[in-house]
């Protein structure tokens, strides 16, 4: 089972700071054993011993992920254009006008990013959820 499908299977997982590294060994057995065998640890206490106060103590950024850029790349939107081509679009839009969104981004429109994205992730949540299962 990977990591994803263990949190899906969870459906909560648990933040804990941690003022100590040491404390890590035992909070993880304590999970397990409590049933939540997973938990994002943070460590900004114990970070703050070797790094600067202002990257210790910043505000928590997420994940970036450069979406905006993969979308727009060939190598990686083979999906989108699947997607966007299929008879699950037709359902729902005017195929040809999801197509000239997709086209002027890809040709370097980047305030239809947005649009793309809304779109691609309906169309894979429906796919997901009413075709495949």
């Amino acid at each position: 089972m990977t990591a994803a499908e263990k949190i899906k299977e969870m459906g909560i997982v648990p933040v804990v700071v941690l003022e100590d590294e040491k404390d890590a060994g035992a909070l993880a057995k304590a999970l397990c054993e409590g049933g939540l065998p997973c938990a994002e640890v943070t460590f900004r206490t114990a970070a703050a011993k070797v790094l600067p106060e202002e990257i210790a103590f910043r505000k928590k950024l997420g994940f970036i992920v450069p979406i905006r850029i993969w979308m727009a790349d060939d190598r990686y939107n083979a999906d989108v254009r699947r997607l966007f081509a299929s008879d699950i679009a037709e359902k729902f839009f005017h195929v040809e006008e999801i197509r000239a969104i997709f086209d002027e981004y890809v040709g370097g429109n980047s305030d239809n990013w947005r649009k793309v994205w809304t779109i691609y992730t309906f169309l894979v949540w429906y796919e997901e959820y009413f075709v495949k299962r």
